[in-house]
């Protein structure tokens, strides 16, 4: 049992302080980001806003979003301001390029499914995170969509066993 409180101690410290020296760099680091940030905001080129927006944070969504991305931002990178003979310092494969589309493609189409789950459990984030006002509320929105979907499916089951 001490064993196990050690760990969770000693991994909770570590996460605090990576945050607080994150943190930190923000602070004493920030003011020297803004000229480079501006240099590269180019109302033209909008797919490269979104990596140059956040570059001074840490990256909110998942991987395949960061991802993409890189890999859009590794196919503009002719088109920036003063790139001409210098090579994009991020590379892709075809293989991976095309890969990505098809994963991008269930993303899509996996989030299109879930969001509406979210809005009814309400407050869910993309992490499956919840804050602990709304805790019991999901538990009941989640237990009456779970009937609804075993009873659905249960209908379902039925109409496919009469054909």
């Amino acid at each position: 049992m001490k064993l196990h409180n050690f760990s969770f101690r000693f991994n909770a410290k570590e996460l605090y302080r990576r945050c607080l020296l994150f943190h930190y760099y923000r602070i004493f680091n920030g003011h020297l980001n803004e000229p480079r940030l501006e240099t590269l905001r180019d109302p033209i080129l909008f797919p490269h806003q979104h990596l140059v927006d956040r570059a001074g944070r840490q990256w909110t969504g998942n991987l395949l979003t960061l991802k993409g991305a890189l890999i859009r931002m590794a196919e503009y990178w002719p088109r920036l301001p003063d790139t001409a003979g210098t090579p994009c310092p991020v590379q892709f494969s075809d293989s991976e390029g095309a890969g990505f589309s098809e994963q991008e493609k269930l993303l899509f189409a996996l989030n299109s499914a879930v969001n509406p789950w979210r809005d009814r459990v309400g407050g869910v984030s993309e992490d499956g995170w919840i804050s602990h006002d709304r805790y019991d509320d999901a538990l009941i929105a989640t237990a009456a969509g779970d009937e609804e979907d075993i009873r659905l499916l249960e209908n379902r089951g039925a109409v496919q066993g009469s054909r």
